[in-house]
């Protein structure tokens, strides 16, 4: 890697860091454009960091997002939300912050009509603007919500609130196996016992903060692991906490639900409950028809609990045993505190997971049971067909295991073990056999006749060139076959590159659509205001015009609410309001506020050393209206009085019109005083004005008719009804 090429990588690296600790990660083509040259590289260092952060911070946009649902036994700062007293998601009254991520954040909120304590899942406001995070958050809600198990946190309810979409779900107490692993690993380096952490599940779950150092128990080694003290007991609760989750799982996948995320962090341990299972916002619907979200060929998951077929995204591959691989997975961390695979990059754990069996979980940790030793490499058999083919088949052998029978799974045996290294490496195992053969001919035709020394050495020669042969074919067709993965994986960057492309375009060409029709309104409105203004006086023959104008007009006033939602879209994009902004807009209250700070309490002083009762009453009455005023002027210089958004002259200009525009339509559409309900009223007074005039005084008007044409002074004048007069007889 040239000196060029790391600093490049390093400055991504930074700009990644920073977007973290801001909350404002973005997606990949954002990064890929930012920093071009570096596709394969932002896509290997960008899987390092995402751990790399998800560990320091203890949580993650997967861990932040689930574990935070747990009932945490540390206190956790309250969120400026439920400052005000009364923070509110629809009938959901916010009563603290569980967790921030990425995607967005949990709160602990209680439902105001029944008063059940709920962990409130809402969609940040980025990620909200993504149809596809909306979409696959909504995906997560209907998949969860169709499960009814003990060892699955339920849904209770979904929805939109502000624009910000939520999950209302089962609040669970307790905490993250992941957090228990990392407890265990760290007492564990201090040579004291695991077990006396995996059985205080209903008690403290501890009450400092891990190090990031400390949270990293991958990194731990494998002589650190066989130090650790997990006696017998432990086995056996290890062992009922995973046939929970075992057996939770089975419900989901006979519901149709691969969950696609099995990892500690997904798994609370919940007392009286077992493992309880969170998260399907990855779970793939067998049962769903047409495109999803998680279409077959993308690689979702977390990498060190994803099964080969998982890692290889074979179309149809992944069904329920990939859950069952990534809970082999779990149960071999739990027992042994480190995972069957580690790597220092995201390809080498590929590799790692692809190609080499998992390591001898009796090695790491000697106390492990035999049985309990099958049954972790079982479910971690690289082929699918090769493990468990259900969740509950190995809940059962968990089961057998607990209760001292005998489990169904059986150990691999050396030449099953032989023939898989074999498979693994063609090459190499076919060069050794071809070497083999060679040898034991030689060693039979050498015992049976010594006279035939050079012949034998003549086929050894032989031999050996056909070895060299088959060793340098299978280098070729190895060579061959990484160049033609290589050349699939380039063109398979280059179609996501143009979809990425077409999806820029679509987007640029919908916003420019939006922005047209927002400009169009603007002329509307005009319109509208104008053809308003020429329907004056009040008569009955204007009601058609009128009420025509209010059917025109009526889609300009329904979407008054959608260019509201689209300008606070735009301030949201403004930089931050400076104090020296906020001293300039409100200049004149600040100034009254300082006013009245100083002189409110004078004048009380000057009325309480008063005798004059009347005098006082009125003193008091003014000092509650004085303080009336300076409260409202401390909530209005709370606001944003202007918004600047410097050199982005187009950014500026789209605001202004927008501005004016939601401005003018809150104007004609306010009620009691805006234009449209202007028109309302003079249709109805139009109508008024007929009836009361002509059809309610028809008979007065006839006697008056008569009377008229009867009297000679009027020689005969013949009259009709005149709208808008009354007879007066």
């Amino acid at each position: 890697m040239s000196r060029k090429h790391r600093v490049e990588v390093e400055a991504f690296r930074k700009r990644f860091r920073k977007d973290v600790q801001e909350d404002a990660v973005r997606e990949r083509a954002e990064y890929v454009r930012e920093f071009p040259g570096l596709e394969s590289e932002i896509e290997a260092e960008l899987a390092v960091l995402r751990e790399s952060v998800e560990t320091v911070r203890a949580g993650s946009n997967d861990d932040s997002m689930t574990a935070n649902v747990v009932a945490p036994d540390q206190g956790i700062a309250k969120s400026g939300a439920e400052e005000d007293g009364e923070a509110r998601i629809g009938r959901y009254r916010l009563e603290k912050e569980l967790g921030r991520g990425g995607q967005g954040c949990v709160y602990l909120a209680r439902d105001a009509e029944i008063g059940l304590e709920v962990a409130l899942k809402v969609l940040n406001a980025g990620q909200a603007l993504s149809t596809e995070a909306r979409l696959r958050f909504k995906g997560e809600a209907e998949k969860a919500a169709r499960l009814n198990h003990p060892n699955i946190a339920r849904v209770h309810e979904w929805g939109e609130h502000g624009g910000l979409p939520f999950i209302a779900m089962e609040f669970v107490r307790g905490e993250t196996l992941a957090d228990h692993i990392r407890r265990s690993a760290q007492v564990a380096e201090k040579d004291a016992e695991v077990s006396e952490l995996f059985f205080s599940l209903g008690g403290n779950s501890g009450e400092s903060e891990l190090s990031a150092a400390e949270a990293q128990t991958e990194r731990r080694s494998p002589a650190a692991a066989t130090s650790t003290a997990v006696d017998r007991r432990a086995m056996l609760e290890i062992a009922e906490l995973i046939e929970s989750a075992a057996r939770g799982l089975h419900e989901a996948h006979e519901r149709g639900l691969v969950h696609r995320d099995i990892k500690p962090a997904n798994l609370i341990v919940a007392p009286g409950r077992g493992l309880v299972i969170l998260d399907f916002g990855m779970a793939h619907d067998d049962a769903a028809e047409g495109a999803q979200l998680t279409m077959t060929g993308d690689v979702l998951g977390t990498p060190a609990y994803m099964s080969p077929e998982q890692l290889t995204a074979r179309r149809g591959g992944i069904d329920r045993r990939t859950d069952v691989f990534a809970l082999g997975v779990t149960l071999f961390e739990c027992l042994a505190l480190q995972r069957p695979f580690q790597a220092a990059s995201r390809q080498q754990l590929f590799q790692e997971i692809l190609t080499r069996e998992a390591p001898d979980i009796r090695k790491l940790n000697r106390r492990v049971p035999e049985d309990l030793a099958v049954i972790v490499h079982h479910a971690l058999e690289k082929a699918p067909e090769q493990r468990y083919p259900t969740a509950l088949d190995m809940a059962e052998d968990l089961r057998r295991y607990r209760e001292h029978k005998p489990i169904v799974a059986r150990p691999v045996g050396p030449i099953t073990r032989t023939w898989r290294w074999a498979q693994r490496k063609p090459a190499t195992a076919g060069l050794l056999a071809t070497v083999f053969v060679a040898l034991a001919t030689i060693a039979v035709v050498v015992s049976l006749n010594n006279r035939d020394l050079n012949r034998l050495n003549t086929n050894l020669e032989r031999t050996t060139r056909v070895a060299e042969a088959n060793a340098t074919e299978a280098r070729e067709n190895e060579r061959r076959a990484q160049e033609e993965a290589a050349a699939r994986a380039a063109a398979l960057r280059d179609k996501t590159a143009a979809l990425e492309r077409e999806q820029e375009a679509l987007a640029e060409k919908t916003s420019a659509l939006s922005e047209y029709e927002r400009m169009a309104d603007t002329r509307r409105l005009a319109n509208a205001r104008a053809a308003a203004d020429e329907m004056w006086p009040v008569h009955p023959d204007l009601v058609p015009r009128l009420a025509a104008w209010r059917e025109k007009y009526a889609p300009l006033f329904s979407r008054l609410d959608g260019h509201r939602r689209a300008l606070e879209a735009l301030r949201a994009k403004a930089p931050a309001y400076t104090d020296e902004e906020r001293k300039r807009d409100f200049a004149r209250e600040l100034d009254r506020i300082a006013h009245l700070e100083v002189g409110i309490p004078k004048f009380r002083e000057l009325v309480e050393a008063s005798d004059d009762v009347l005098s006082n009453r009125e003193a008091n009455a003014k000092i509650a209206n004085y303080e009336i005023e300076l409260a409202d002027l401390r909530e209005r210089v709370k606001g944003r009085g202007s918004w600047d958004f410097g050199d982005d002259v187009d950014l500026q200009f789209r605001h202004d019109t927008l501005a004016r525009l939601v401005s003018g339509l809150s104007t004609f559409t306010a009620e009691n005083s805006g234009v449209v309900s202007s028109v309302a009223e003079r249709i109805a007074l139009s109508r008024r004005i007929a009836r009361e005039t002509l059809e309610n005084r028809s008979a007065v008007w006839d006697e008056t008719i008569a009377r008229i044409a009867s009297n000679p002074r009027y020689g005969g004048l013949t009259l009709s009804p005149q709208l808008g007069l009354i007879p007066l007889g």
